[in-house]
């Protein structure tokens, strides 16, 4: 649709029936979004069983097909993340509400299990290369659909500040115009200069580049500014498509931009830091609650080795300031122990960190949001909001060197 005909290889990854199912299962979680806060909540158990019904499907001709790779082949982590998912079942029987830790529990690990295969696949028929150009063409489409519904459900460019009530539009929250503004910016930049698009397509995404600019300022998404400063490093340092005079440029746009709210003391940049001063004196939720829980285990030691459960917060329930720890890391490390949460940390931090240093700096910049952003948000199951982007992109860092 966007592609230009000379692209025969990308639009043979693109018609493959493996990666027109991934790039699906992720559109449908942010559709899902839209149409929850539309409709107010009421569609959720459609959605949501909807989205489930798809993922089996999804699954189900992964198996049927004989499209199943051993992951051992390609990736350096081998079956440490499957054997990862089945521990974390092990861990969470004792969980105090087990049949609700279980039931969540499966939300992380089916979708999980599924990325994970369908990377195999794609990877070893199409190579890392094509299928990163893929990836960040399935992220640009996808997390451009806030960037128009904002629009479309009468948002305005001209607030200054879309996080305050009344400013946001009717399907996204301002955090999620701010992650997906992120996504989008640096999406494109490797879109631009890696794939050859239709000349309406360099239009419209151009101009839709200038909405998530705005968004991405206005939106008062902490984490997307702290992700996006963190990538400037490899943007500065690594990225060969921009001189260094319009990457000079790009920053004091930047920061003229930034002046100009900081002039607004409506402005989404002066609102964050009042709320980070009230913060420092009050304390953060997220880490008033992890406080708690620190406490919690300290009282109980084995539980720094089991865990409570993955989603169990039996023990912390009525005392935390939170109903869950809002935080993506928290979650494993409290809930299946520090010898589990190290072997999550191998494969979606450690490992993905060093092929990035190494090798990927010069191919995306997707890196830093993906690490940070579920930092202060969670995105464990399959349906929330950058689960899809962010399990894809790790796991793809672990495959082996020699399919690039």
């Amino acid at each position: 649709m966007f592609i230009a005909k000379e692209e025969l290889k990308l639009h043979a990854l693109i018609k493959n029936p493996v990666a027109w199912l991934l790039f699906l299962n992720g559109l449908f979680v942010i559709g899902s979004y839209a149409l929850s806060n539309f409709t107010g909540g009421t569609s959720i158990g459609f959605v949501r069983v909807f989205k489930n019904i798809f993922l089996f499907i999804s699954l189900a001709y992964l198996i049927i097909s004989g499209r199943i790779i051993n992951p051992g082949r390609i990736f350096d982590s081998g079956l440490v993340p499957v054997i990862f998912g089945i521990l974390i079942f092990y861990v969470s029987i004792p969980s105090s509400v087990i049949g609700e830790s279980l039931s969540e529990t499966s939300t992380f690990f089916i979708p999980f299990i599924y990325v994970y295969l369908s990377l195999s696949y794609l990877i070893a028929n199409f190579g890392i290369k094509l299928t990163l150009k893929g990836l960040h063409y399935s992220v640009l489409i996808i997390y451009s659909i806030p960037l128009i519904t904002y629009l479309l459900s009468g948002g305005s460019i001209r607030n200054t500040n879309i996080y305050v009530a009344g400013n946001e539009a009717l399907l996204f929250a301002s955090n999620n115009y701010g992650w997906s503004a992120t996504l989008y910016i640096l999406s494109y930049l490797f879109v631009r200069k890696d794939i050859k698009l239709k000349k309406i397509s360099k239009i419209f995404f151009g101009i839709l580049l200038l909405v998530a600019v705005i968004l991405f300022f206005t939106s008062a998404s902490r984490s997307s500014w702290f992700s996006m400063s963190v990538t400037m490093i490899p943007f500065f340092i690594s990225y060969k498509a921009m001189s260094l005079k319009y990457k000079v440029v790009v920053i004091i746009l930047a920061l003229g931009f930034i002046s100009f709210l900081l002039a607004d003391p409506n402005s989404s940049i002066n609102f964050a830091k009042e709320k980070s001063k009230k913060q420092e004196q009050s304390g953060e939720a997220r880490f008033e609650t992890a406080k708690i829980v620190y406490d919690h285990f300290n009282d109980q030691p084995t539980l720094w080795i089991t865990g409570t459960g993955l989603f169990d917060f039996g023990g912390i329930k009525n005392k935390a300031i939170l109903g869950g720890y809002h935080n993506s890391y928290w979650y494993i490390l409290f809930g299946v122990g520090i010898p589990l949460f190290l072997v999550f940390l191998s494969f979606m931090v450690f490992r993905p960190m060093l092929r990035f240093i190494r090798y990927y700096s010069r191919y995306t910049l997707l890196f830093a949001p993906l690490l940070i952003i579920p930092f202060f948000e969670s995105d464990l199951t399959g349906g929330q909001f950058l689960f899809y982007p962010w399990f894809t992109y790790m796991l793809l860092l672990n495959a082996k060197i020699k399919y690039w």
